[in-house]
């Protein structure tokens, strides 16, 4: 199946011819795998997201980006790179042959990044969208805020890349100012090209073209007008571009190489995106470096709110702390200034005290003293008790003595004598009032 390739610079119609395309059974991609419509494109750019990244992708690998490329970039990038490129050029234009329709691929930037997919897309029917590049440079002053100078350089840029990518191949140039004064001559040209080669085309509905090609929606056109002198490169191309734009079928155009002044003008464009690319990161770091002082100001803020804090908690302690003494102070004020009263109280009771502790000491000296004379008269009494028990004992000793003597003469005497002397003898002991002593 032959692909169809639009080629073309930025803001030249690319979007236009595509949409037309797919009015004629041609399929860019399903919704959701295309880049979204904004205010400078209200219909759409008919372009996948996927074969957007893969072409910055190229062209950050070759160091430039679509606004400052120019030359062949593909002896920019190493051998393993560009592979890893063709790859997922050939992932994407299998995924648009799957569809059932004839497959469409449209990215301005494909003038630039074309040698990274020729293997991928094989045959093709090329149809490069030709504007007038005075109007091209005017409608990138007002979307992007380049210089003119910048614009047309970029211009001349993309269409050699152009030039030099399809060299040898038969292309369809569509001048995007004959598509919206005369649609209906160009749109005929497109289908009777893609017949020629094959290409199954749909025949459009009525009111195909009044949606697919919107001349109200011309975005730019140059104040100057023809007057606007090109450089010399850029504007031998518009020459040929506009010959090959009334052909009635597809031509193949001569290489050409970007002049001199135009690839200086882009250097010191790459220059500029360069530095403000570096002014970018010096931002990025800037703005990182300020979150960090902020967060660490604020980290630092609440740990000095939280020292204040505690700060404030130890200044209420010690303040009641303070207070509570002040009040011990006055407590003890108050008990020195009635000291001297209490003191001579004190004094008075020490001195009451003091004096019954005397009374008391003399009375207890003066009992002791009579303790003393009650005991001598008690250790007098004594022996005086003891004195009489030894005498009374010498007595009791010699009386007993005595009786026993007596006892022994009366007991010879009765042994001796008549009962009767023993009678008498009994009666006269008994009369002189002794008794006989027991044994």
């Amino acid at each position: 199946m032959r692909r169809v390739v639009v080629l073309g610079m930025h803001r030249s119609g690319t979007s236009a011819v595509a949409r037309y395309l797919c009015s004629l059974g041609g399929f860019v991609g399903r919704d959701d795998d295309l880049m979204p419509a904004r205010p400078d494109n209200p219909l759409g750019f008919y372009e996948r997201v996927d074969t957007a990244a893969l072409n910055d992708d190229v062209l950050e690998a070759a160091g430039v980006d679509w606004s400052t490329a120019e030359g062949d970039l593909a002896t920019r990038f190493s051998a393993g790179q560009f592979e890893r490129f063709r790859m997922r050029a050939r992932a994407i234009v299998e995924g648009l042959d799957g569809a059932g329709r004839f497959p469409v691929l449209k990215d301005p930037r494909l003038a630039l990044t074309l040698p990274v997919w020729r293997t991928a897309l094989g045959e093709c029917a090329w149809i490069v969208s030709a504007r007038d590049a005075r109007d091209v440079a005017s409608s990138l002053i007002r979307r992007n805020g380049f210089t003119r100078t910048h614009a047309l350089a970029l211009c001349e840029s993309y269409l050699t890349s152009i030039t030099s990518a399809v060299a040898g191949e038969e292309v369809l140039v569509v001048s995007y100012e004959r598509l919206l004064e005369h649609t209906e001559a160009e749109c005929g040209r497109i289908r009777a090209y893609l017949t020629s080669l094959g290409v199954a085309v749909e025949e459009p509905s009525g009111g195909v073209l009044e949606s697919a090609i919107r001349p109200e929606l011309r975005n730019e056109v140059s104040a100057l007008g023809e007057e606007e002198v090109l450089p010399a490169g850029l504007a031998g191309l518009e020459a040929r571009l506009s010959q090959a734009g009334r052909e009635p079928g597809p031509v193949v155009l001569p290489v050409t190489e970007i002049g001199r002044h135009s690839r200086e003008v882009l250097e010191l464009a790459r220059q500029a995106v360069g530095n403000r690319d570096r002014l970018r990161e010096l931002e990025i770091h800037h703005r990182r470096l300020v979150e960090t002082l902020e967060r660490r100001y604020d980290e630092l803020f609440q740990r000095r709110e939280g020292e204040i804090a505690a700060l404030e908690k130890e200044i209420s302690v010690r303040q009641r702390e303070i207070a509570d003494r002040d009040r011990e102070i006055d407590r003890l004020v108050e008990t020195e200034r009635a000291a001297p009263g209490r003191r001579d109280l004190l004094l008075t009771n020490a001195g009451r005290d003091l004096d019954e502790q005397r009374r008391g000491r003399d009375l207890a000296v003066t009992e002791s003293t009579e303790l003393r004379g009650e005991v001598g008269r008690l250790e007098r009494l004594v022996e005086q008790c003891d004195d009489a028990k030894a005498r009374l004992r010498n007595e009791l000793r010699s009386t007993t003595a005595e009786l026993e003597a007596a006892l022994a003469v009366v007991k010879d005497l009765e042994a001796s004598r008549p009962v009767r002397w023993s009678r008498a003898v009994r009666s006269a002991m008994g009369g002189s009032g002794r008794s006989k002593p027991q044994s």
